[in-house]
């Protein structure tokens, strides 16, 4: 009798964990901004992303070429905008050059903004800086130092008014370091290519919905293998900025929520070609996989902040990854296809 409560407290279990698995996420977000932000589409190529994951990302933009912050501030759409709806992020896309040359402009644009986005929503602050990066190849701005620059300013700001930051230009920079295996940049050297645009969309995915992009089979004009590796580049860039405390800093809680997240990639995983890998914000303790029947296959000690897991032996269907992180025990479906 005992056996058969203890299975029927399992199923309950595994089943619940299933449907909150499958729970959609709905993410309400206002781009106010320019051309970094209207070209290839930045918002829609995060809604395809979210699309394919399962969650729902709804937009509204008002974006006009070489706009500046406080353009927005005094322009009436803009400031409609703000007021339309409860959203979850506004998003503030400065002119490209205006942080490392007029930072008090920038300053202000951000502050005039944000006090309209506050008041909107005073109980929350929803603002999300969108840090941009630097020109490819400009003598007069050139590119290690404009992006130093830039950090700097969108950082200070946002520590400065409590916002949160879209590290874009951070994952811009790691693809650069690397040899730029992929460009990043529009002709002109300065506006984003495709590729440009999909990696600060993994990253404003990262940010938005606080789940990793890595794994997502949405690459639009990108090859599988340069979208994995531009995932990879931004979720990275993502994890820096929690642990710098520029992403969800309003709440001591949140943050702490942050930290507890475990993310689980690629996810669905293929067990003939690839491994699964888990990461978090703090240090894993065990990890545990068990069947959708709650039998437990493994379970061991481990230390660090991720891990890579050989599944090559599993079979095609539905696990359930238990670890624990930030002294939380956290449970993750895994789909495994063969």
């Amino acid at each position: 009798m005992k056996n058969i409560l203890k299975s029927f407290i399992l199923f309950l279990f595994f089943s619940l964990i299933l449907i909150l698995s499958n729970a959609q996420i709905v993410k309400d977000v206002l781009f106010l901004g320019n051309s970094y932000t209207y070209y290839n589409d930045l918002p829609e190529i995060i809604s395809s992303l979210a699309t394919a994951s399962g969650n729902t990302f709804n937009y509204d933009e008002n974006t006009i070429g070489s706009y500046k912050l406080e353009d927005h501030a005094t322009n009436a759409e803009s400031v409609e905008k703000i007021y339309l709806q409860k959203w979850d992020y506004v998003v503030l896309q400065e002119q490209s050059t205006r942080p490392v040359n007029d930072f008090d402009a920038f300053d202000n644009g951000v502050r005039l903004l944000n006090n309209e986005i506050r008041a909107n929503q005073p109980q929350t602050n929803t603002t999300l800086l969108y840090m941009t990066w630097g020109r490819q190849n400009s003598e007069k701005y050139p590119y290690d130092e404009m992006q130093a620059g830039l950090t700097f300013a969108y950082d200070s700001l946002a520590r400065k008014y409590g916002t949160e930051v879209s590290p874009v230009g951070v994952a811009w920079k790691k693809v650069r370091d690397d040899g730029d295996p992929i460009n990043l940049y529009n002709a002109d050297g300065t506006h984003p290519s495709y590729a440009g645009s999909y990696l600060a969309a993994c990253v404003f995915y990262a940010t938005i919905f606080h789940e990793s992009p890595v794994g997502l089979s949405f690459t639009g004009n990108v090859s599988s293998a340069m979208a994995e590796y531009l995932q990879k580049c931004a979720f990275e860039s993502y994890q820096k900025y929690i642990n710098k405390g520029l992403i969800v800093t309003s709440s001591v809680d949140i943050l702490n929520n942050a930290l507890t997240q475990v993310f689980v990639y690629p996810n669905p995983v293929n067990s003939t070609n690839q491994k699964l890998h888990l990461s978090s914000g703090s240090p894993l303790h065990f990890i545990a996989l068990y069947n959708s029947q709650g039998v437990r296959l493994f379970q061991r000690n481990i230390k660090g902040n991720s891990e890579a897991l050989n599944i090559s032996y599993l079979k095609g269907g539905i696990y359930f990854l238990k670890t624990e992180a930030n002294n939380k025990t956290i449970t993750r479906k895994i789909i495994v296809h063969n």
